[in-house]
């Protein structure tokens, strides 16, 4: 988290990073105030804002269905995780692992995969398979040999 909540990855309600020019757009754009976008910013974006939920749950099951907001928010968060994995490598020099935890982390076999799916270009490969198990049946492991970093489900 930067300066505010909002910096970071898109969540349930918040919107993630923007650009800041943004804020003064729409303002303009829906006739409120600064603080009012900003308090949209903060409790009416992100999962709520795109797809009409906050509950990453609730969005794999309408993504399963065909919904097409669900897939966008979905997608937009997993692009994003993995372009903050991506942006890290940089002063890290390379990625020695990937541990998926928590709510999302965890349980969603679906978000991993297209997060890991967007970082095959830096050699992280997986198991479809152990990736649905949540890696129950590999101590967590859920990466393949030939990957270039070790990718991890760890329950919390």
């Amino acid at each position: 988290m930067g300066f505010s909540p909002l910096e970071g990855l898109m969540m349930g309600q918040r919107c993630g990073d923007v650009d800041p020019s943004i804020i003064l757009y729409m303002a303009h754009k829906l006739g409120r105030d600064c603080k009012d976008v900003l308090g949209m910013m903060n409790s009416q974006s992100g999962f709520l804002g795109i797809a009409g939920t906050p509950d990453s749950r609730d969005l794999e099951e309408r993504l399963l269905s065909g919904d097409e907001t669900a897939a966008l928010a979905i997608e937009m968060f997993c692009y994003r995780v993995a372009k903050y994995v991506a942006a890290y490598t940089v002063p890290l020099g390379r990625i020695d692992a990937i541990v998926f935890t928590g709510g999302i982390g965890e349980k969603s076999c679906i978000k991993r995969k297209k997060i890991l799916d967007y970082l095959a270009p830096l050699g992280i490969t997986y198991d479809d398979d152990t990736n649905n198990e949540n890696g129950k049946k590999t101590s967590g492991l859920i990466s393949t040999p030939s990957s270039k970093a070790e990718v991890f489900v760890v329950a919390t």
